[in-house]
């Protein structure tokens, strides 16, 4: 009798254990935060989009109320809902900012066939759920082309204008007053970031241009003004006065001085508050 409890209790055990280790293996984890927060291990983004997405975040992290988005996109879901995958990695990543928690998390699962936005509960109280599903099938036509980028793109700056200038308690006149598709195609705030940074770099130019030229002047009358002291002194004087060494090392400064310099970090993802917020599609 006593044996047969031991076989069954052994048994018990590693009937346990066994479903342990099946449920650690199939749970998803979350990927490690890529920097500016945009997992594209496939390359399915265009660098341009890449870039509109940091331009956006960074734009919005210079506001009083800071909204912060993530991008996920991936072959495959590998058999996980995409509304565990959406949860899991926004609360991984912490989008948003502390004390805020103003994030959103844009998800596409390629070979799935299926997409979702997950929202934060501070940002579902903006952007309703029904408001992000129609953000998602606004962008469904790009993502039928195989168009990943511009999908993605339409969907963020539906979030980003929605939530600067929506409310759920304006929900049932936005479904009717506001164009999902219209907005989509023209990207507010990341035009105005990318406009601003041109400018800037116009700006740096020209500064840099009016310098230089100065520079150059003053240069030419130091070398005139020596020639003219020393001129006659030295039949070999006139072999040094090729300019070479006064400003030649300089000039080679001008192309790397204005460069970007990479640094745009735009801070945050220290934020929370993701309870299973927003909505998924298909197409």
């Amino acid at each position: 009798m006593k044996r047969s409890r031991f076989f069954k209790h052994s048994l018990l055990v590693r009937l346990l254990g066994l479903l342990m280790v099946f449920l650690f293996l199939s749970a998803f984890t979350a990927p490690e935060k890529p920097e500016y927060g945009i997992y594209d291990p496939n390359h399915y983004l265009t660098d341009e989009t890449i870039r509109l997405i940091r331009g956006l975040n960074k734009v919005n992290s210079q506001k009083a109320e800071k909204f912060q988005v993530g991008v996920y996109v991936v072959k495959s879901l590998d058999g996980e809902t995409i509304e565990t995958v959406a949860n899991e990695t926004a609360r991984a990543w912490k989008i948003g900012y502390s004390g805020d928690n103003n994030g959103a998390l844009i998800v596409v699962a390629v070979e799935d066939r299926k997409s979702r936005i997950e929202t934060s509960n501070n940002v579902a109280s903006k952007i309703t759920d029904y408001q992000t599903n129609r953000f998602l099938k606004t962008a469904r036509p790009y993502f039928q082309k195989g168009d990943y980028s511009n999908g993605v793109l339409s969907i963020a700056n539906n979030l980003n204008y929605m939530f600067y200038s929506g409310s759920s308690t304006t929900a049932s006149s936005s479904r009717s007053s506001y164009d999902y598709a219209t907005n989509s195609s023209r990207l507010r705030e990341i035009e105005k970031y990318t406009a601003g940074s041109q400018s800037s770099k116009r700006h740096r130019k020209s500064s840099f241009d009016d310098g230089a030229l100065g520079f150059v002047v003053l240069i030419y009358f130091i070398v005139m003004i020596i020639g003219f002291l020393f001129g006659g002194r030295g039949g070999g004087s006139r072999g040094d006065d090729s300019g070479g060494g006064w400003w030649g090392g300089d000039s080679s400064d001008s192309g790397s001085s204005w460069s970007d310099s990479g640094s745009d970090s735009s801070g945050g993802w220290d934020g929370g508050g993701f309870d299973g917020g927003g909505s998924s599609d298909d197409w």
